[in-house]
């Protein structure tokens, strides 16, 4: 059954996945049932059994390591709202007891040069495409896009986007039969920061070049979002005796846009 699988949530950072967690996992999942991520090697050798969620930053296909059946679902952010979020949000990180491991790279590097670097380029859609496809694809190429968004269709059984995280909240939820509460999670919120529309056009056209690949797949994950296809009823028939009901909760999912 979906209840019985090991749910790995793919939390790229900023994209509200800490309010999700609080949602809906911190409400269902038992904090002795989630197993922190810390590394691959942590998978290789540490024992899941009794876990039912993943937490941490991590790519799609570390389920490889995992004995266990697994789930895959996952937020996604406008892409350029993300970037300007993350990088402040990391310059923020300074404090005497943490300093994000990226401080360097923002006090060393503007906005535009930050995400230009080949590391950071479509971090998104890196994640998603996963381990091993994103390590070896050419970064901004249309095999790297293509492989993140037949993951996205074909491997997650449910994807959102932040600007709806209520509906993504309300389908997971539903999903697997749990009660939610909405809780915006602001410990993790970033402070000090521009808008997207504060940045000058040339900074604007810099960025989306740099996050080209992430603003299609965004694109193409904000269209099947509101067409109510953010729900991959193939794995639900495979896992699922009680299909008809399964593709009726599509549809009424698919209602909830109207919030």
């Amino acid at each position: 059954m979906l209840q019985d699988q090991l749910m790995l949530f793919t939390h790229i950072p900023k994209t509200g996945g800490t309010s999700f967690k609080r949602s809906v996992i911190d409400a269902n999942i038992s904090k002795g049932s989630i197993y922190n991520y810390y590394g691959m090697n942590g998978l290789l050798k540490d024992n899941l059994d009794g876990c039912k969620f993943v937490e941490g930053h991590y790519p799609y296909g570390i389920h490889k390591l995992i004995w266990k059946k697994c789930v895959y679902i996952t937020l996604l952010r406008e892409p350029l709202d993300h970037a300007i979020s993350y990088y402040y949000f990391i310059k923020q990180c300074n404090y005497p007891n943490y300093k994000h491991p990226k401080l360097r790279e923002v006090e060393t590097h503007s906005l535009t040069e930050f995400w230009n670097l080949p590391h950071n380029r479509n971090l998104q859609t890196k994640l998603i495409a996963g381990i091993p496809v994103s390590k070896f694809l050419p970064d901004g190429s249309d095999e790297l896009l293509s492989a993140a968004l037949s993951r996205l269709k074909s491997k997650y059984l449910c994807y959102g986007i932040l600007e709806k995280i209520g509906l993504f909240e309300a389908q997971v939820s539903a999903l697997f039969g749990w009660n939610y509460t909405e809780i915006y999670e602001q410990s993790k919120k970033t402070i000090c920061r521009p808008k997207v529309q504060d940045l000058k056009s040339e900074e604007i056209d810099k960025l989306k070049s740099s996050l080209s690949l992430d603003m299609r797949l965004y694109a193409d994950a904000k269209m099947n979002v509101a067409l109510g296809n953010s729900i991959n009823t193939s794995l639900l028939d495979r896992k699922i005796k009680w299909v008809p009901e399964a593709r009726q909760l599509t549809h009424f999912c698919s209602s909830l846009l109207q919030w």
